[in-house]
This record gives C-alpha cells, sequence and structure tokens, in this order.
C-alpha cells in the first residue's frame, strides 16, 4: 500500500502535526483534519489495494479513527480524523470557521501532502500541547517544534472560562 499516493490524494483534507518520521510512519497514526469525513472515508475505502481493509470506530473527542489492516490482521495505521478543531479543543476560544480557514489556506508539502500554512501549524501545536501538557508529557514536542520557529507569529487560543 502506498500512504503517500493516498495521503497526497486527498481533497478537502490536511495532515496536521505532521509526523517527524514521516513517510515510516507504519504502526503509527496521522491526525487529519477535513471538511468532510464521509467523503475522505469512500476515498480512503476506493484507494486501498483489495487486501487492505479499513476499520471505524469512535474517538474520544468526536473524532473518527479509520484504522487500516493488512489481511484484516495487520495494523498498518490510524488516521485520525475530525471534521472540527471546536470539537477537538471545545475549551478554547476558536472561531466557528477555523477549520474551513485551515483547509483552504493548506499547502502542499515536499511530499504532495496538504499541510497547514505554517502558522495555522503553530497555533494547532499549541492547542495540543496546552490541552495535555499535564497528563501527556511527550506533548512536549509540540513546545519544541514552535520553538524552532520562534520568527513566525500564531495565534494562541484562549481558553473559556466556565
Amino acid at each position: 500500500m502506498n500512504l503517500n499516493k493516498i495521503l497526497s490524494g486527498m481533497n478537502k483534507s490536511v495532515l496536521i502535526r505532521m509526523p517527524s518520521n514521516y513517510p515510516n510512519i507504519e504502526g503509527g497514526d496521522v491526525d487529519i483534519l477535513t471538511e468532510d469525513i464521509k467523503y475522505l472515508e469512500k476515498y480512503l475505502k476506493k484507494n486501498l489495494s483489495k487486501n487492505y481493509i479499513l476499520k471505524k470506530r469512535l474517538g474520544q473527542r468526536g473524532n473518527i479513527h479509520f484504522d487500516i489492516y493488512k489481511d484484516d490482521k495487520i495494523f498498518i495505521i490510524k488516521f485520525d480524523v475530525s471534521d472540527s478543531v471546536n470539537k477537538l479543543y471545545p475549551e478554547y476560544n476558536i472561531p466557528a470557521d477555523y477549520t474551513k480557514k485551515v483547509i483552504l489556506n493548506a499547502n502542499k508539502n515536499l511530499f504532495g501532502i496538504n499541510v497547514p500554512k505554517i502558522d495555522d501549524e503553530l497555533s494547532l501545536r499549541w492547542l495540543e500541547y496546552d490541552k495535555y501538557k499535564k497528563e501527556r508529557p511527550d506533548k512536549i514536542k509540540h513546545l519544541h517544534y514552535i520553538e524552532k520557529n520562534k520568527n513566525v507569529k500564531f495565534e494562541k487560543f484562549k481558553k473559556i472560562i466556565f
């Protein structure tokens, strides 16, 4: 299965928080922001080789996991898919049209995959770090990525106080 071919052919979607070990990502997961989850599911099913299957399950944050298996038993990769940044981070004050903005402003990277503009990528990484920094120390990688791009201005969404 050619993961790069699948990822580079996705329309109305972006790969967020590009894994640093890409393209060697089998056995891991990738995060995808999309305008249309049903369209993406059909696209994935259509583009899998015949000995691969797609299993769908609900994630914890209203997102969908599409797990790809070879021969119904060998895990290949998980696509962690959401159609709303607001659903992923409901405790932050994020504009309702932010998801659409990220997707519309995306660029193709060196692999031909749609990825967010750098300022959007930094905002998304900051949200992931800020939300999970206490329970997931490994999320420090997002802060390190932000620090490597210290000259780029990006939006740090504020937490909503209830």
